[in-house]
């Protein structure tokens, strides 16, 4: 049982978890302390009849959801002329989806802090889904006091689609790219703009650039998809759709405001999703801490073990990560993600013998598993069984017919091994060229798999060729040891001479 004390330091905690945004964001709305502030003119808005906050309806909340709207009620109260106090809990009360009582508080913050456009904006988000005209209302209210705003933008825009309306949505989204050029949100608008006019040729070009700055929003692939099979290009269609495949469908919309009220969130859920935002970010160690407090607060879900051994393994905590995530598989034992992260932990522990059971119990309940294929490889490699490291390859690449990671392995090993017994260009080129099609030739790993098994075979122009090809790919991908290595064996193949490796 988490004491109340505790409880109070995690939800102080995590109120500032995103603390530059928050910081600007309240280095924008902090109210000058004098007179005129403090003392409502007599023709100042008329305030809520009551000057209390309204009703939430607490029952069965979880205790530190409970505990920051309780702190931020207590504040109104305390400050009832205060507009941040207002906006605070309008944004507890709307991350926690109290969307009706939520409005009510922004609506009284935009009164007594009217020059803040972050009002009647969150007001719009709050609105969206159950009234969009009157989101529109509110987005528009602070598009007047922040023109330059490239989300709100955004978000008019995508009002304006789903009411059917695209030339007016096109003004918003034309701004949008104006404003940001590396928004993947306004090129997608504007490419739905075109396929709502039946222009598909353009609509492809916007969202090619889209895709360009698309990290994570698998809405542009899925979007491209369509436009590409509407063209009749069905492979290219089909590519688009894979890529699209586990990717966050909105993606990450650059946004001060919502960042600011995403920290907010003192829930489970907004535990795991601070943690995943920060874990995307490369800030292991402060994910660690939101997981944590999703972990402490339902000790009883596996995901949330396997989301805190992942940070800490990247944080290199991995001892942690082992005990956690055999808590995670006390839980749930036939969670092969969980077993196949385990796995790892155990090998990087030098525990190898302990590490390949968890992986090939995870391959026996997953067989198509990539990463846990190529996790086995690496592990019995690392106890230098190098022909059950092969044969475990091998099965990997039978039985995930999708995976480009795998015949790129193999076809390396297999072109490049010291022994002339082990190695097979033959069946090397077969499967540098299947990884090399599915990664559609953009690949300068399998590229140069593919140009050692060329050059095992003693076609040497061709695997020149083919290295520096990968060389460019390499390089335009910042991958300077790949880029060296492309770079030493196509200067060995314009020679005439193999290069052979030990795995």
């Amino acid at each position: 049982m988490i004491s109340r004390a505790s409880r109070k330091a995690a939800v102080l905690i995590a109120t500032v978890a995103g603390l530059g945004a928050w910081a600007a964001f309240f280095t924008v709305l902090r109210e000058p302390q004098s007179p005129e502030t403090t003392q409502p003119s007599s023709d100042s808005p008329q305030l809520l009849p009551s000057m209390q906050p309204p009703h939430v309806a607490v029952a069965g909340l979880e205790p530190d959801v409970l505990e920051a709207i309780q702190s931020a009620e207590q504040g109104v109260r305390d400050h009832p002329e205060s507009g941040i106090a207002w906006g605070w809990l309008g944004m507890v009360s709307h991350i926690h989806g109290f969307f009706r009582e939520a409005c009510e508080c922004y609506h009284q913050a935009g009164l007594l802090n009217p020059e803040s456009f972050r009002w009647p904006y969150l007001r719009g988000l709050a609105l969206a889904r159950t009234n969009r005209e009157q989101a529109v209302s509110e987005y528009r209210a602070a598009l007047r006091l922040a023109p330059d705003e490239t989300p709100i933008h955004v978000h008019i825009g995508e009002l304006m689609m789903a009411s059917g309306r695209p030339d007016e949505a096109a003004q918003h989204f034309v701004r949008a790219t104006e404003l940001s050029p590396t928004c993947s949100h306004a090129w997608l608008g504007r490419a739905r703009v075109r396929m709502a006019h039946d222009d598909y040729e353009q609509a492809l070009h916007f969202l090619d650039r889209s895709a360009e700055f698309a990290e994570n929003h698998g809405a542009v692939y899925s979007t491209l998809a369509r436009v590409r099979y509407r063209l009749g290009d069905v492979e290219g269609a089909e590519r688009a759709a894979r890529r699209a495949e586990g990717m966050k469908p909105n993606g990450n919309l650059r946004d001060g405001t919502y960042a600011a009220l995403i920290g907010v969130g003192v829930s489970v859920q907004w535990y795991k999703h601070r943690g995943n935002r920060l874990f995307e970010l490369g800030r292991y160690a402060d994910a660690c801490s939101e997981f944590s407090r999703a972990v402490n607060a339902r000790p009883d879900i596996a995901e949330f073990r396997f989301s805190l051994g992942l940070a800490q393994t990247r944080a290199s905590l991995l001892e942690d990560a082992s005990k956690t995530y055999q808590k995670g598989l006390a839980i749930r034992s036939d969670d092969s993600r969980q077993l196949n992260a385990y796995g790892v932990v155990l090998c990087r522990l030098r525990r190898t013998a302990e590490g390949i059971v968890a992986l090939q119990k995870a391959i026996r309940l997953h067989p198509n598993y990539e990463e846990a294929h190529f996790n086995l490889w690496l592990a019995m490699l690392e106890l230098d069984r190098l022909e059950e490291a092969v044969a475990a390859l091998q099965k990997g690449v039978e039985r995930t017919p999708d995976s480009a990671l795998l015949p790129t392995t193999l076809a390396w090993i297999l072109a490049t091994h010291p022994d002339a017994d082990f190695r097979r260009p033959e069946d090397a080129l077969k499967l540098a060229t299947r990884a090399c099609e599915l990664s559609e030739m953009r690949d300068p790993a399998a590229l140069l798999s593919r140009a050692a098994a060329q050059a095992g075979l003693g076609h040497w122009g061709e695997a020149e060729e083919t290295a520096r090809t990968a060389l460019q790919l390499a390089e335009a991908g910042g991958r300077a040891e790949l880029a060296d290595q492309c770079r030493k064996l196509a200067s060995s193949y314009a020679s005439g001479r193999p290069v052979y490796f030990l795995p």
